[in-house]
């Protein structure tokens, strides 16, 4: 048995103080064990239980965890994930209670954290003046930082990289000390100038309510013994299920296929293509001069990152699939200078791309400004500082009205929620990124093998299976790996001396998906607060497939997966 033991570091911000918490991991659930979103949402559970609901996440008293997988920082390629969980600011009950919800990322943070010998962090309180908190192996040091006041998120990276140059870091932007509801958390990587974001849910602004600006982790924990990770990572490297990552990465695998299956994403996701999308496709990027640079984390042969360089050599940035469409498509913009200077302000200011996307799309619309660039870069300036209404999200801003794409607080990602109906159905935010439902025109049935046909059945159970994916998020490995349940259960084995299988994994996820639901439960949510907007009950000028979502047919699945959340049984 190679980890016998889970150490948290409880940290007080109110007393300054913190005390170690070591567990026998045979003591502990298997979610516990795994870690991620496992083990924090058992923590969370156990702090409500204790704090009754919690009605405000800016509550000083609110619970933030900073953890990492079991596989975060060993030797499995992408393996480098670090998880955000909490009450989120954004995702709120028709009563008015926040919801679980939580956000992961790689780069260098989580490894480091993991280095230190702690496996998470548990922070209540609030600090009286913004600080940062600074791990060193064992030891915790609070440091009072007003010169990061204001700075932008790379700007506080590279003063950190001055202060400790072997550590790395997580620190919020200026819509993190705002209080802007999806405000993100930058994560350091190699090179400063290019952060990943635990983006969704408003972690930075939790973070700022605590007058955290950011935290800094070193150590020199050994790493596990694991065996065969050499294939594994081979494979993760080069196998068909990292392919497209590794080949064209999100947006352009993504811009390529979605608009010609009518599922694209334009003007406030109010049609499913719009021809100047051809303008922006790979090969045209190329023949206008622009090129394109590989990039990935730390030791990872994917390289999923897809760097825009203009014909003069100056690197306009990273495009990723949602900021490249929710500033770009969605809004009605097509240069690439303007969307990657729309990412680039996000980034920088610490403001999650997808929820800022989504809200400047509202906005645009209402206003009669798609393709007003100036409109949009300027409205997103004042969104940063806390001065536009849409700093406290589309729900707060607009309510629930046919085209504010969101549900449950929670503004949608770039994929159509009319071939989605799962999107109204998330407990933990981020739709998308917390449960994997395959999307109508490519969904096949596990059983049969054969094409779906959108059936109250087929997405009932597509709906119930989509949190498997969350099991990554447990792991600390990220989704683009790939990597199979039986060879996740391969390393789990390993590690703790058990006899797990790929179907052990999966009930490990939705049993973790399931407690989430019943936390959200004891906050007040009920079957009312899941809903979509009326426009996904729409079919949408542009879409190839027949439109199925109807208003009928989602309360339909609805009362399926809820009769199904009623009867279901943790074992």
């Amino acid at each position: 048995m190679l980890k016998e033991e889970i150490k948290t570091l409880n940290i007080d911000l109110n007393t300054k103080s913190s005390n170690i918490v070591v567990q026998k991991a045979k003591d502990l659930t298997l979610e516990e064990r795994l870690g991620g979103f496992g083990k924090a949402v058992h923590d969370l559970a156990k702090f409500q239980e204790s704090h009754g609901p919690i009605k405000d996440a800016f509550d000083s008293e609110n619970l933030l965890c900073v953890g990492t997988g079991v596989l975060t920082g060993q030797k499995v390629m992408t393996a480098k994930r670090g998880i955000f969980a909490t009450f989120s600011p954004l995702e709120t009950s028709l009563a008015g209670t926040p919801g679980i919800a939580y956000s992961t990322a790689s780069g260098n943070f989580g490894s480091a954290l993991k280095s230190t010998g702690f496996d998470d962090l548990l922070i209540t309180g609030k600090l009286e003046v913004p600080s940062i908190l600074v791990l060193n192996n064992n030891q915790l040091e609070i440091r009072e930082t007003p010169e990061l006041i204001g700075k932008t998120t790379s700007e506080k990276m590279q003063i950190l990289k001055q202060y400790y140059p072997e550590a790395s870091s997580a620190v919020i932007g200026p819509a993190g000390e705002n209080l802007v509801r999806y405000a993100s958390v930058a994560i350091s990587t190699q090179d400063e100038e290019h952060m990943r974001f635990a983006g969704r849910m408003g972690m930075g602004a939790v973070m700022g309510s605590k007058n955290i600006l950011g935290i800094v982790a070193q150590g020199d924990a050994p790493k596990l013994e694991l065996e065969n990770t050499k294939d594994l990572n081979l494979e993760i490297a080069n196998g068909k299920g990292s392919s497209k990552y590794k080949l064209e990465g999100t947006w352009f695998a993504n811009i390529k296929t979605q608009p010609k299956a009518g599922s694209g994403v334009f003007n406030n996701f109010s049609k499913a293509y719009d021809p100047r999308v051809e303008e922006i496709q790979k090969e045209k990027i190329l023949e206008k001069g622009y090129k394109i640079k590989d990039k990935g984390c730390l030791g990872c042969g994917i390289k999923c990152g897809k760097y825009l360089e203009d014909s003069e050599g100056n690197v306009l940035g990273k495009k990723d699939y949602e900021p490249g469409a929710l500033f770009g498509t969605n809004l009605g913009l097509y240069k690439e200078e303007e969307v990657m200077e729309l990412i680039s302000i996000a980034d920088k200011q610490g403001l999650d791309s997808i929820s800022a996307g989504t809200c400047l799309g509202y906005e645009m619309e209402i206003t009669n400004n798609f393709g007003n660039f100036e409109f949009a870069k300027k409205t997103l300036e004042e969104i940063a500082r806390g001065k536009h209404g849409l700093s406290q999200g589309l729900l707060r801003y607009a309510g629930n009205v046919p085209n504010a794409m969101q549900t449950k607080g929670v503004e949608f990602p770039a994929y159509l929620g009319n071939l989605d109906p799962a999107y109204g159905l998330v407990d933990e935010g981020g739709q998308h990124m917390v449960t994997d439902n395959h999307n109508a025109w490519k969904y096949v049935d596990p059983k049969t093998g054969e094409k779906a046909t959108n059936s109250v059945k087929e997405w009932r159970e597509n709906v119930l299976r989509g949190p498997q994916i969350m099991l990554y998020d447990i792991l600390g490995l990220c989704k683009f790996a790939k990597a199979t349940f039986d060879q996740t259960a391969s390393l789990a084995n390993q590690i703790y001396g058990l006899d797990l299988n790929a179907h052990d994994m999966k009930k490990i996820a939705i049993r973790t998906h399931m407690m989430a639901h019943n936390i959200n439960k004891k906050q007040g949510f009920t079957e009312e607060d899941y809903i979509m907007p009326e426009r996904c009950h729409e079919s949408l000028p542009g879409m190839t497939i027949e439109h199925f979502n109807t208003k009928e047919f989602f309360n339909k699945v609805k009362a399926g997966v809820f009769e199904a959340y009623k009867n279901y049984k943790f074992d």
